[in-house]
C-alpha cells in the first residue's frame, strides 16, 4: 500500500489501522519481502541466500496499515554505530542536516 492508496481509502471506509497510511523506515536487520535485508554485514553475502520475507514485526505493522518507506542503516548485525570504512557499506547522509548532511 502507498501513500495515494492511504488518502484514497479512507473516504471510502477502508480503515486498515491505527498505522494507517504513516510513512515508515525500517533498520536492515529487519526482513521484508520487497528489500534486502544485510545487517550491514558481508557475513550473510558468502553464507546465506537472501532474506527476502517479511518478518513478524513487518507483518504487523503492514498489518496495522503502516507504509514502509525503506531502510536505515545500523552497526554490523545492530551491534554499534556504522563504520563506513570498517564495514564498506555506504552511511547515508541527511539533506536537511547543514552539519552532517550530504556535500553539495
Amino acid at each position: 500500500m502507498g501513500a495515494q492508496t492511504a488518502d484514497t481509502s479512507l473516504p471510502a471506509g477502508l480503515y486498515r489501522g491505527p498505522l494507517h497510511g504513516i510513512p515508515l523506515a525500517l533498520k536492515d536487520n529487519l526482513t521484508m519481502a520487497d528489500g534486502e535485508t544485510t545487517v550491514q554485514s558481508r557475513v550473510l553475502d558468502a553464507h546465506s541466500p537472501k532474506l527476502r520475507f517479511d518478518g513478524e514485526a513487518v507483518y504487523r505493522l503492514r498489518r496495522a496499515g503502516a507504509i514502509i518507506v525503506g531502510k536505515t542503516t545500523l552497526g554490523e548485525f545492530a551491534r554499534g554505530a556504522p563504520r563506513e570504512a570498517e564495514d564498506g557499506f555506504r552511511i547515508p547522509k541527511n539533506p536537511w542536516d547543514s552539519l552532517h548532511g550530504a556535500e553539495p
